[in-house]
């Protein structure tokens, strides 16, 4: 989610649990679906960048992740 923001300047906007993918032999995490992703001159993409973290957040909560 970082590198998408940081060196695409795009915000997922749908991102949950079922939009990452990890190789099971270097277990580096792959991000799909990203269509519908927005960039961050659109007025929402705070909003939407929040909400992805959020979703992602109560998941791995979940699991005593974070």
């Amino acid at each position: 989610m970082k590198d998408i923001y940081q060196k695409a300047s795009l915000v997922h906007s749908d991102l949950s649990e079922y939009n990452i993918l990890i190789n099971p032999n270097t277990f580096d995490p792959f991000i799909i679906d990203v269509g519908q992703s927005t960039t961050l001159n659109v007025s929402s993409s705070k909003t939407l960048l929040k909400r992805d973290i959020s979703i992602l957040l109560k998941h791995f909560k979940k699991y005593n992740i974070f």
